[in-house]
């Protein structure tokens, strides 16, 4: 068994399967004991092998390999009620249209219709496609079937829901063969592991176009860099990395030798993000000095590892449209409980530590479209409109503060976030960052930016006004 271990923590796909292939009985058996149900336990099991294969360069000492996956599985076991909730949603994006509506039609979404109706006995096949392929109402389904209405309505309520649990399933199955047979590199794209670390909600940010980007886009990159020690105990790296002119996201890994507690989380003291040229973007040390940040936060994000911790930052600004590198340095790192950020449990010191990323390779696809004002008004100023991937984001300066807008773009009309951002105590005025979601499948000339008082049009630069 080690040796397939270390194969398939070297990539070996065939390795991790006959792994898993030898655990398989007692892992739906601890499954089913806790959860009580035949298939929600083959789900969790599913869960666990995908899990199990992204992580498995985090296993410490391979002879710990069962253990160690069966501790991932109790961990799926215990966040069975809330990944069961946002599979739901995942999934709905997709079928709801036709499994969630009585009046909706099958045929508008077609999605392998005959493959999903097989799952239903000869009576309910047959209603389903009176009622979605030959458009029959209730009551002439139950004259030609001779069933009494409100059978044909109970059996499609119950088909729907049988559907939609199948295609649930089948989702959540197609994720792990294509682990098992596309390697990691298809694994860092899996919609349910990058959708959960990168949801926003957490640090005031609610953007949809962000996980737009992460699902339909490729948005967010895997660094795939190694471990760098920071002494003897702990090592760290960036994961993930996300950014487009306004928001810049990474996601930090630090590992250690020992168990963490449940609830430890950690912050780099001296953060120094510079970019190719050498300029700050961002430094916790110098606060004062000049930099590009306008507002910063932090996410912790939940791993299934005693030995590991996974942080989400994030960084706001109004000028990452240049950046083509940047360089993260830092010696200290604090540890601390979640539900006590003030007590520092740990410090731990190394010596100065650099990574460099490329941007320009790993967003050389990225859109934007900078769009101008036509004027000022008294209320507030555009400093900054843009569209990218991720949606629609505005530089708001005023001098009162908040200003709630909708964006119109043609007849559509979209309600937008408003965070606060940067006080200028010198200049006495307020920065605001204003975005929302909007489709990027239309390149549009001319925005319109309004508020309670005043409206400002946009339109895109360069363009005629």
């Amino acid at each position: 068994m080690e040796e397939l271990i270390c194969k398939a923590k070297n990539g070996d796909k065939q390795a991790y399967t006959e792994l898993i292939k030898g655990l398989e009985n007692d892992l739906y058996n601890i499954a089913k004991a806790r959860t009580y149900d035949d298939e929600d336990a083959k789900d969790i099991v599913q869960e666990t092998i995908l899990i199990g294969y992204l992580k498995i360069g985090q296993l410490r000492n391979n002879k710990h390999f069962k253990g160690w996956i069966i501790k991932i599985l109790i961990n799926q076991c215990n966040k069975f009620y809330r990944l069961q909730k946002r599979n739901e949603e995942i999934s709905n994006k997709y079928i709801e249209k036709f499994i969630n509506s009585e009046q909706e039609d099958f045929n508008e979404n077609r999605i392998n219709f005959e493959g999903l109706i097989t799952e239903l006995d000869e009576i309910e096949q047959e209603i389903f496609k009176l009622y979605y392929d030959d458009k029959y109402t209730i009551k002439e389904i139950a004259k030609k079937l001779n069933i009494n209405t409100n059978t044909i309505k109970s059996k499609l309520k119950r088909g729907r829901k049988r559907i939609k649990t199948t295609y649930q399933k089948a989702i959540i199955w197609i994720l792990v063969v294509g682990i098992l047979t596309a390697g990691v590199v298809f694994g860092r794209d899996i919609i349910n592991y990058l959708k959960e670390i990168f949801d926003l909600s957490s640090i005031g940010q609610n953007n949809d176009g962000i996980l737009r980007a992460i699902e339909d886009k490729e948005w967010v990159q895997n660094v795939q860099m190694d471990y760098i020690g920071l002494n003897e105990n702990y090592s760290i790296k960036v994961n993930y990395i996300l950014m487009d002119d306004i928001n810049m996201y990474m996601v930090f890994e630090l590992q250690s030798r020992t168990s963490f507690n449940k609830y430890d989380r950690f912050n780099i003291t001296d953060l120094k993000i510079t970019d190719q040229n050498e300029d700050v973007i961002y430094d916790t040390k110098n606060v004062m000095d000049k930099q590009r940040v306008k507002a910063e936060g932090r996410k912790r994000i939940d791993v299934n590892s005693n030995y590991d911790i996974q942080e989400l930052f994030y960084l706001i600004s109004d000028d990452y449209s240049s950046i083509s590198k940047i360089n993260i340095s830092f010696s200290e790192i604090v540890l601390f409980a979640d539900s006590n950020p003030g007590n520092i449990s740990q410090t731990i010191n190394a010596e100065t530590k650099n990574i460099n990323i490329d941007i320009d390779d790993k967003f050389i696809n990225r859109k934007t479209i900078e769009y101008i004002a036509n004027d000022k008004n008294e209320e507030y100023s555009i400093e900054k409109a843009i569209i990218t991937d991720t949606g629609f984001y505005s530089i708001i300066k005023t001098k009162i503060g908040k200003i709630k807008f909708d964006l119109q773009i043609n007849d559509t009309k979209y309600k937008c976030n408003t965070m606060g951002i940067h006080f200028d105590p010198i200049e006495n005025c307020y920065y605001d960052l204003v975005y929302t979601d909007i489709d990027l499948n239309n390149i549009y000339d001319k925005l319109m930016l309004k508020s309670k008082k005043n409206f400002t049009e946009l339109y895109k630069k360069y363009s005629q006004q």
